[in-house]
């Protein structure tokens, strides 16, 4: 496993829909979070580089209330758009291959 790498799953917890954050990096050790999501469809999961992730949530803190990301498979590009706020930009982001 790279420590580049952010793993993000979709799942249900508790019967609430949540979006499961792993990172793993062997200078500091394994980082996981469960946060609120909205699901539609599938639950997804998708690895991504930790900067790209850092660059989506900085423009998110800039001005939204929420992010919409759309995933179609763990391979395809991810679309992230502003959801309330009025900001007004769109962010694509290649996945990396990661075993599962």
């Amino acid at each position: 496993q790279g420590s580049d790498i952010v793993r993000l799953k979709g799942i249900t917890w508790d019967t609430s829909d949540m979006l499961l954050v792993r990172a793993q990096a062997k200078e500091v050790g394994e980082f996981e979070a469960k946060v609120a999501c909205q699901q539609q469809g599938e639950p997804a999961k998708i690895a991504l580089d930790y900067r790209y992730l850092i660059n989506l949530l900085n423009e998110a803190a800039a001005g939204c209330e929420r992010v919409r990301i759309a995933v179609n498979s763990p391979s395809n590009p991810i679309l992230a758009t502003p959801v309330g706020g009025g900001a007004d930009w769109r962010m694509v982001i290649m996945p990396m291959f990661v075993e599962w």
